[in-house]
């Protein structure tokens, strides 16, 4: 995983009643994974289900299964999903850019006791 993140801050003071403050974020993110979440083709899920017998390539190497190709049993154990070939076929690759911003207007002393905040995200 890499990632870049950036942080500014800032706070401006008009005068003794009219404030600002700016909070800025980024952060750019790149990453490698795969899909765990789901309960059929969850890479983890899949390696629990795969029974210990199962080959993960065939002899031509190519990705195995759960038994020989030409075995009428190759079914026998469900529709369990070899995770080595899961791993390596497929190549997520996760980019996500994320700002957040927040700024914030104070203006105090409105009225005596009276002062006022407005958040903006």
């Amino acid at each position: 995983m890499r990632r870049i993140s950036l942080r500014f801050n800032a706070s401006y003071k008009f005068n003794e009643k009219v404030k600002l403050r700016q909070e800025l974020f980024y952060n750019n993110s790149d990453s490698r994974g795969t899909e765990t979440a789901s309960g059929y083709s969850g890479t983890i899920l899949s390696a629990i289900y795969m029974p210990r017998s199962a080959m993960p390539y065939y002899e031509d190497g190519s990705f195995g299964g759960v038994g020989p190709r030409d075995s009428p049993y190759l079914g026998i154990h469900g529709d369990a999903i070899n995770p080595v070939g899961t791993l390596l076929r497929y190549k997520p690759y996760n980019k996500g850019n994320d700002i957040l911003s927040v700024t914030e207007l104070g203006i105090s002393e409105i009225v005596p006791g009276l002062n006022f905040v407005s958040r903006f995200s």
